[in-house]
């Protein structure tokens, strides 16, 4: 059957275009465009192995009025499933049908040619693919700061992890909210309710005005980059109008880690007053090089001003759209100018006709068959996802039809994987729940690799209902398949936790027989990394009678890194009995910072007020190390009390550079006032093996 794409115009580029390209310093006149068959531009027909082509360059079709477009024909199951057979999934009891939206997963797949990615920090650039089908080379994520290293294969499911836990551990996540019944006011307060702990009691707006936001800016004037540039990221986080133009002095620091970061302030501060220099940077300009101190902004300056101006969200004019577009489709612009750009414009806001170009100009980018490399093509399918998700834009038949073509069908396995975790995320109707969760659960029986396998299970666990949950619980419950049960573990999780953020409170589910896969799964993995990953997937899905066999797997445990997922999966199932028992392992010498720093946000977590205490202890009596792993936990439990010692601290002169920086960032945390924030939820989001070391690292600037 054939399926008909958009009808696509040639048009030469306009002088706005040209004169963008000249000032950026992109090689070679834009000449004018070709146009292929329509019916090789849809998503049902993936792309060819043809070499790339950059001088077959295509532009966008004018949006129609309405909707945004859809991807594809009308959704429907495919044509031809796949024979191979996979193995009946065990009865379920009373199994759980409705659906189940969780935290975004991230596409995890084998990158190009990504070397280390620290998980926070600074990244140098890398080596980028120019094109056509690259090779999966082992890569890894280095732990941030010295003393601080751990290093993960991003073929294994803590990449996953890493990338995905902000919205699981942010403290905001496990207080009560104003919308809740009022008997959870004083909860909500901070206030002590008879037979619960304790609580933190979160920042006020006088807090932020009067003691955050001045510390930060002192700290712009600090005499280490390291801590200027951790001021301007907090300070973009939670500052005010009035903060621009210091943020904007900034971009002439001496130090190309503080103009980056001042950069990325800019945006995150999302006031239309850094909108001009951000502009300015980007393209490189007369004004770009005033704000850089006389000297032209360096790529990846205005590789970031890409994200920044994304971040900034409305383009009112439509100026900003048109740059990053440009930036998206030239093939001699920088890899990650052009993948940052893509990831921008997945981010832009506005009415339905400038959403829809936009749309059309991601669809055009993912099905591209030349002049695109692979990992842009990844890039524009989740960038497309989230201007769904960022606009609240219902995703069509078509739409979601296509994303099930690519999944199952593209011959490149970054497109693959970012099309299962769009799938997984834009699936919100009965209707399509059963047909989406077939096609899930096909690929993770015979997908065509083991990592679209992995998020095909993650990605059922978001969608939910009855088919994803057999689907889950045979994965579990298979063997000598350990990184893909931990996966199944995951996505169970997920499914579990969507129905406990969906079910009212006067109709309360049944989630048991969920709770005794993943604790059978658990008690029976003899694997020390499964056992870590089965650990937080009870976390994640607050079964809170786990608590105790959580604990006990704690004390007997003599590796560091599970026990500190162990830490993190107690604080997330908020088992308070294991309070002391982290509270003597975060005093103890011998543990190394990483794992100090997983046991600080699980008593953070928790929410114990002692936390502060702690950190005055660890300041008196601790090494620099040591502190700066307890300062995010401090932050996650948004105590009041919190604010006056950490505001000290990042001004203190006696205190070690990596103190003061770390203060910053921690008041920056306590102080963002989105329920996730906002680098958070691009990580989330994020396929980070279809990216570089540098552009992976830009993303956790807020670490």
């Amino acid at each position: 059957m054939k399926h008909t794409g958009p009808d696509l115009r040639a048009r030469p580029a306009g002088w706005l275009a040209a004169a963008l390209l000249l000032i950026a310093g992109l090689a070679g006149p834009l000449s004018a465009q070709s146009t292929p068959p329509s019916d090789t531009r849809n998503l049902g027909n993936p792309r060819s192995d043809d070499p790339p082509n950059p001088g077959n360059q295509q532009s966008k079709p004018p949006a129609p009025a309405g909707e945004p477009p859809g991807l594809v024909t009308p959704w429907r199951p495919k044509p031809e499933p796949e024979p191979a057979p996979a193995p009946a999934p065990p009865p379920a009891p009373n199994p759980t049908p409705a659906p189940a939206p969780a935290p975004p997963p991230a596409p995890a797949a084998p990158s190009p040619a990504a070397p280390a990615v620290p998980a926070a920090g600074a990244g140098a650039a890398s080596p980028q693919p120019s094109g056509g089908t690259t090779q999966p080379p082992r890569t890894v994520i280095t732990g941030r700061g010295r003393g601080r290293t751990q290093s993960v294969s991003l073929e294994d499911w803590e990449a996953w992890w890493r990338f995905n836990r902000d919205a699981f551990l942010v403290r905001r996540k496990y207080l009560p909210t104003r919308q809740q019944n009022s008997r959870d006011t004083d909860v909500f307060l901070g206030r002590s309710v008879p037979g619960t702990p304790p609580r933190a009691l979160p920042p006020d707006w006088t807090a932020l005005r009067h003691q955050i936001v001045p510390a930060l800016r002192s700290a712009l004037e600090d005499s280490s980059p390291t801590v200027r540039a951790a001021a301007c990221t907090a300070l973009g986080k939670v500052g005010f109008d009035e903060d621009v133009p210091a943020l904007g002095a900034r971009l002439a620091d001496t130090s190309a880690f503080v103009r980056e970061a001042a950069t990325l302030g800019l945006g995150l501060i999302g006031q239309e007053a850094g909108r001009p220099a951000l502009l300015a940077v980007l393209k490189a300009d007369h004004k770009g090089q005033q704000l850089r101190g006389g000297r032209p902004p360096e790529i990846q300056m205005r590789a970031v001003a890409a994200l920044a101006l994304g971040l900034l969200g409305r383009d009112p004019d439509g100026e900003v759209t048109e740059c990053l577009e440009l930036l998206s489709t030239h093939p001699t612009a920088s890899p990650d100018m052009a993948l940052l750009a893509t990831v921008a414009l997945g981010l832009v806001e506005g009415d339905r006709r400038a959403v829809s170009r936009v749309a059309w100009h991601l669809k055009d980018l993912a099905t591209r068959q030349r002049g695109v490399n692979d990992w842009i093509q990844a890039q524009a399918v989740t960038a497309l996802q989230r201007i769904h998700e960022r606009n609240r834009f219902s995703a069509d038949d078509r739409t979601l039809s296509g994303l099930a073509r690519l999944a199952s069908e593209a011959r490149i396995a970054h497109v693959r994987r970012s099309a299962v975790v769009a799938l997984g995320a834009l699936v919100h109707t009965p209707e399509h729940e059963a047909v989406a969760a077939q096609e899930l659960a096909d690929l993770r029986d015979s997908g065509k690799d083991s990592h679209t396998r992995n998020l095909a299970a993650v990605a059922l666990g978001r969608i939910g209902g009855e088919a994803a949950y057999r689907a889950l619980v045979a994965g579990l419950e298979e063997s000598g398949q350990s990184v893909h049960r931990v996966y199944c573990a995951l996505g169970l999780a997920l499914l579990l936790r969507g129905l406990q953020d969906r079910a009212a409170p006067e109709a309360p589910r049944d989630l048991t027989p969920g709770f005794i896969h993943l604790r059978r799964a658990f008690d029976e993995s003899r694997d020390l990394s499964s056992r870590s990953g089965l650990a937080l997937a009870l976390g994640i899905a607050r079964d809170r009678d786990s608590g105790a066999r959580l604990l006990q797997e704690l004390k007997r445990s003599s590796e560091p890194t599970q026990r500190g997922h162990l830490a993190l999966a107690l604080g997330m199932v908020g088992h308070e009995p294991a309070v002391p028992e982290l509270t003597a392992l975060l005093l103890e010498t011998k543990y190394p910072p990483f794992l100090k720093e997983q046991i600080a946000t699980g008593l953070g977590i928790l929410g114990r007020k002692n936390l502060v205490a702690l950190l005055e202890r660890l300041e008196r009596s601790r090494s620099a190390q040591d502190l700066d792993a307890v300062l995010r936990a401090v932050a996650l439990v948004g105590d009041q009390s919190a604010v006056k010692p950490l505001a000290a601290l990042a001004v203190d002169p006696r205190a070690q550079i990596q103190t003061r920086a770390a203060a910053c960032r921690a008041l920056g945390v306590l102080g963002d006032p989105h329920p996730i924030p906002v680098l958070a939820a691009l990580r989330a989001d994020h396929n980070y093996l279809a990216a570089s070391a540098a552009v992976n690292a830009i993303l956790f600037r807020d670490l």
